[in-house]
């Protein structure tokens, strides 16, 4: 993305703009955001989706929404019923390629059974906190946890994989603490944890991995990585909780990371959530 882009970024300080009733102020424009807290399951919101069909779901911590612009239909978890949604405190959402939703939760992970309105609960992932989904070239499922590892589902045969991190064996991945995951279309998997960022091949394989170097300037700004965002196959954004934004291009043959939003050693603003539009503006949350 060329520099003078930057100068078009659009700073949003709250992670989910679209809940915005008050008018925000960007440039030379007024951006107004209509309010639709009423019919939500739960005000606090953790992620929102526009699936395939235009529906738009609001993963929220007490129960998951539905909304087709004009009526809402809520989500929650019934105790007798092994179909509902498998726990309230939704963490993230994925559609694939196939049009399918995984839902994931703070106590595991479920896929939206849309002919049935209802849901599978995966056994295997069950009790841990789901907090980042992506799908590979190869239809895989992967799902980042925090504390339970990185793992690889195939939802064909059933089968799981587990990637975990071990000090002692550079082969593994630097963190069970997963954030964020994505992959490129080269199916790399790049993973955002509690400790920098990992790019794997499909097979789980580690290509590199990526720490702040306090003595290269080109390193990773911070080591928390809250989130990632692929912009045009080739610029991987990535919000840090300390460190501001990064920018790093992931086609060359060499990694230098670009630093934004950073204040030096403190008052680095936390980086929750990032987009680009169709203008090439940066959104940030």
């Amino acid at each position: 993305m060329p520099d003078r882009t930057i100068r078009h970024m659009k700073i949003l300080m709250y992670c989910f703009v679209l809940l915005l009733s008050r008018p925000v102020f960007c440039q030379s424009r007024k951006l107004y955001f209509q309010s639709i807290t009423h019919g939500l399951s739960n005000q606090y919101i953790r992620c929102i989706l526009k699936d395939s069909k235009g529906f738009m779901w609001f993963g929220t911590q007490n129960g998951l929404t539905r909304y087709d612009g004009v009526n809402f239909v809520i989500y929650d978890n019934s105790p007798d019923d092994s179909t509902s949604l498998g726990y309230n405190n939704v963490s993230c959402l994925y559609e694939d390629k196939n049009k399918d939703l995984w839902v994931g939760t703070f106590l595991g992970l479920n896929l939206y059974n849309r002919e049935k309105n209802n849901f599978i609960r995966i056994p295997a992932l069950q009790n841990m906190v789901i907090s980042s989904i992506c799908e590979d070239n190869d239809s895989n499922i992967w799902i980042g946890t925090i504390g339970n590892r990185l793992k690889k589902f195939n939802p064909r045969t059933g089968k799981i994989e587990d990637f975990y991190s071990d000090m002692d064996d550079i082969n593994t991945i630097n963190s069970n603490h997963i954030t964020s995951i994505l992959v490129d279309k080269k199916n790399r998997i790049w993973s955002g944890s509690w400790n920098g960022l990992c790019m794997m091949d499909s097979s789980g394989n580690i290509l590199n991995e990526f720490k702040t170097d306090p003595n290269n300037p080109g390193s990773l700004s911070d080591n928390y990585v809250s989130t990632l965002f692929l912009e045009n196959d080739s610029i991987l954004w990535i919000g840090t909780l300390y460190g501001g934004l990064n920018r790093l291009l992931i086609n060359g043959k060499t990694f230098s990371f670009r630093h934004y939003l950073k204040n030096g050693a403190t008052h680095s603003p936390s980086i929750y959530s990032t987009f680009t539009d169709k203008h090439h503006n940066i959104w940030i949350g």
